[in-house]
């Protein structure tokens, strides 16, 4: 089978949902598929041995993309003319197009919600993106949602037998537990773009009192790049925390790892997310979690089994308009949160020891193979495979 997978960022430009891709192309690939990536970030031609096509104009999504769509379509209708299967990663123009040509073509398309662009908090504000969401799912003869919040949009557009629920994936083999004693310092680490939805402030914030009431030395490891980084270097200076806070940058993939065995602790503030692949990667190296009760994190840890939950939002939904600081109380309650692992040494052993095995058991990428595979069929055997059953929320 020859699948055309596609995406606004890929490499080098490299995120959860990048690797995403990454990793369902090479799985794809070794079970004898031929897959090839078109994407608007510049870039080399090869990835991995993955031939990718590359449509830089298509990155802006506005007047200025579409006029320059007009020039790149005899090439994207030539792409999706030559493949089998057709499949969309996020809801703005690069999916939307595949997902309209696919249509024509009557080629199967399939799309993967991931969360910018799908929620509503990421297209309010942009009535193209907006129409980008529509178009892209609407297409679709299956969509793919990597959380239950992802789904409840997806059936907004689609009926429920056509909307399927499965979670990003992790490459167990790369990411394993390595034993490694606690010693007298405890490092607590995240792995996570510097954005304000990843809310990495927030342990900044509340980093001065998880160093007050600590029982051992803390040391906290970022790592990580984005627009936040000047603004959180400034604010751990502020807080007379400089010598306590490592900045590492952004890491290739093949560090993360190595930083993730160092961490004693993984945090995951987040306002928005959908399944985070840097919290399954910390998972499935029996690494403990603390994550904010929002999005697809609930899902991951399983009421406080895998991980540590924290309300830090008075919802429960994604939101990616995330402020930079957050109320006393709740920043409180993420110290807490972390300083509970801290204190007890053998609950965070038992988190990590069940959050590897669930990470083992649903989200190796062997596993989602097989279940996102059926769906790629022209026909509609793939569309019995796990569909969504929920009531549909109305369209605002």
């Amino acid at each position: 089978m020859k699948i055309l997978m596609g995406l606004e960022t890929f490499f080098p430009q490299m995120g959860g949902a990048e690797l995403h891709v990454l990793r369902l192309a090479q799985a794809m690939r070794k079970r004898g598929h031929s897959v090839t990536i078109i994407t608007a970030t510049p870039g080399p031609p090869l990835v991995h041995g993955l031939k990718v096509y590359r449509f830089p104009m298509l990155m802006s999504q506005g007047k200025k993309s579409t006029l320059a769509l007009f020039f790149y379509l005899p090439m994207l209708f030539r792409l999706v003319h030559q493949h089998d299967v057709i499949h969309g990663h996020y809801t703005a123009m690069v999916s939307a197009v595949m997902g309209a040509l696919a249509k024509l073509l009557r080629r199967p398309f399939v799309v993967t919600l991931h969360g910018y662009g799908t929620l509503d908090s990421s297209v309010q504000k942009d009535r193209w993106l907006a129409l980008w969401r529509r178009l892209s799912i609407t297409s679709a003869r299956r969509a793919i949602c990597t959380s239950g919040e992802m789904a409840s949009v997806a059936l907004r557009f689609l009926p429920p037998h056509q909307v399927v629920e499965i979670p990003n994936g992790v490459d167990t083999r790369e990411f394993q537990p390595v034993s490694r004693a606690r010693d007298s310092l405890i490092r607590i680490g995240t792995v996570r773009r510097l954005v304000p939805k990843n809310g990495v402030q927030y342990l900044v914030e509340a980093a001065p009192l998880i160093v007050r009431r600590s029982p051992l030395p803390i040391e906290f490891i970022i790592a990580g790049e984005g627009v936040l980084r000047p603004y959180l270097e400034r604010r751990v200076a502020e807080l007379g925390l400089t010598q306590r806070f490592r900045f590492l940058g952004a890491l290739p993939n093949d560090r993360v790892s190595s930083v993730l065995q160092e961490t004693d602790i993984v945090v995951f503030p987040s306002s928005a997310e959908s399944t985070s692949l840097a919290a399954l990667e910390a998972m499935a190296m029996a690494k403990p979690i603390v994550a904010s009760a929002v999005g697809g994190y609930p899902e991951m840890v399983g009421g406080n089994e895998r991980g540590l939950l924290v309300r830090l939002f008075d919802r429960a939904e994604s939101d990616y308009n995330a402020p930079l600081t957050l109320p006393e109380d709740r920043l409180k309650l993420l110290a807490e949160a972390v300083l509970r692992l801290v204190s007890d040494e053998k609950l965070s052993l038992d988190l990590g020891r069940r959050a590897r095995q669930y990470v083992s058991e649903r989200h190796d990428w062997d596993v989602l193979a097989c279940r996102i595979e059926p769906l790629y069929r022209s026909d509609d055997r793939g569309l019995g495979h796990n569909p969504v059953r929920r009531e549909p929320p109305a369209i605002p």
